[in-house]
């Protein structure tokens, strides 16, 4: 199990609680002389603590990734050219020697909240869905089927490939502007194996369902979506103007640690570990000295950070929500 470093759990929790400060000599001081780190930490909040903003997290740094921090380990100010960059000192108060040490798996640190939310969804073309086998019914002609149960499919299985995921057919994505079809939503419902083929019938076995698998269910080459184990949050280099196209789970509304999907992609320059800014649309209200209407600044209301993309969207996780979220809020830079 790979560990996940701060550069990911910056996104979990922040337990310093200290005033926000610019990034100065003087207020780095406020923010500590010496600072051991705990394990909730994270470089977002110490960052948003020492220099106002999180997005000063990779200040004065001479590598492309920030380092790594432990429990135990100590920031302190330095002092250089009238810049205050944040220094790390490992365990000082612990002397090493050369010795072989080992470490439980279960004691690393957990992935964030969407490892499961990928487990069971998956964005797939309209093209590829209609291709794929399909499901035709249960033994005896039975039309729920669980784990355990066999069940006939149809299709090409030429490929001799013996495990497949069984999705079922969701909502496509809808670019709101044009009308394109960003793709489909794939619902995942279990898996099966071959036991045995026929011409292009199938016999199968359900090895694993999350509700039943029924008729005209597809069946898909098992494919494993993952989450970089390390990445770290940035704005975006080039512009970006989007939508909330739909926020996952059913729900109409989304807070923090809910997942989003957005109509921005690969194609528009966006990448893992980017940070956008979510705006709610400025109100019309009546102007009564001229006698007319006029339209309210766009307000920020949270954060998202980009944690999977596709060509034509990506997901998201809402990471900070001073206002429930709604379908159809913008997506720009911070």
């Amino acid at each position: 199990m790979k560990k996940i470093t701060t550069g990911l759990t910056l996104l979990l929790t922040l337990t310093i609680s200290a005033p926000a400060v610019q990034a100065s000599k003087s207020s780095i001081k406020a923010f500590s002389d010496d600072y051991p780190v705990m394990v909730d930490d994270s470089l977002w909040g110490i960052s948003t603590v020492a220099y106002g903003q999180w997005l000063h997290w990779p200040v004065n740094r001479h590598t492309s990734e920030p380092q790594p921090l432990g429990s135990n380990d100590v920031i302190s100010p330095a002092y250089a050219d009238g810049n205050a960059p944040l220094q790390v000192h490992r365990h000082p108060e612990k002397k090493l020697s050369p010795t072989i040490r080992s470490s439980r798996s279960e004691d690393a640190m957990t992935a964030l909240p969407f490892d499961n939310f990928l487990s069971k969804t998956r964005l797939i073309g309209n093209a590829e869905f209609s291709a794929a086998p399909y499901v035709l019914d249960g033994i005896d002609h039975r039309q729920l089927i669980g784990m355990g149960d066999d069940f006939y499919a149809l299709g090409n299985f030429a490929n001799y490939q013996l495990s497949y995921d069984v999705y079922r057919r969701g909502d496509p994505y809808i670019e709101p502007f044009t009308g394109e079809v960003l793709g489909l939503r794939g619902e995942y419902v279990g898996s099966a194996r071959i036991k045995a083929v026929t011409d292009n019938i199938a016999t199968l076995s359900a090895t694993h369902s999350v509700s039943e698998i029924r008729p005209r269910d597809r069946l898909l080459a098992r494919e494993q979506p993952s989450v970089e184990a390390t990445f770290y949050p940035h704005a975006p280099q080039n512009s970006i103007d989007g939508l909330v196209l739909n926020i996952e789970g059913g729900m109409h509304r989304a807070g923090a640690l809910d997942v989003v999907a957005i109509n921005c992609g690969d194609r528009d320059g966006l990448q893992v570990g980017h940070t956008l800014a979510v705006y709610r649309s400025g109100a019309l209200v009546d102007d009564r000295n001229a006698s007319g209407r006029i339209r309210r600044p766009d307000r920020q209301i949270g954060l998202l950070i980009v944690f999977y993309v596709y060509e034509k969207m990506s997901f998201a996780l809402v990471m900070q929500a001073d206002r429930q979220l709604d379908i159809g809020d913008m997506v720009r830079n911070p």
